[in-house]
């Protein structure tokens, strides 16, 4: 029965939500937020506009924000190069002016 209720999409939700409330992401997102940025991606990657394959996208908020705001949906792989990109880690010219850009849209929001 328990592992029957772990596949439902309602204990999904509810981990994300735990999920993000621990990282510090704004408490009002949801999961219907969630749906509507991806659509409003293309249903991919804000950074690099690939669809998700076999994992959900991450829920990338500003750190420096201290309501966690949300600023897009990404993979994990590019999650993490954006936060190496905000450490201070050179990327070639390609990845650096694509972060760029997705910084720059995300604070037009």
């Amino acid at each position: 029965m328990k592992k029957r209720y772990q596949q439902t999409d309602k204990f999904r939700v509810t981990v994300a939500r735990k999920n993000w409330k621990y990282q510090g992401i704004d408490s009002d997102f949801s999961w219907a937020d969630y749906s509507r940025l991806l659509l409003e991606q293309g249903s991919g990657c804000a950074l690099c506009g690939k669809s998700p394959r076999g994992r959900r996208l991450d829920v990338d908020h500003d750190h420096a924000d201290p309501n966690g705001r949300v600023r897009g949906l990404l993979h994990f792989a590019c999650n993490n190069n954006l936060g190496q990109y905000e450490a201070g880690r050179q990327f070639g010219p390609d990845l650096a002016v694509r972060i760029a850009a997705y910084l720059e849209r995300s604070v037009a929001v």
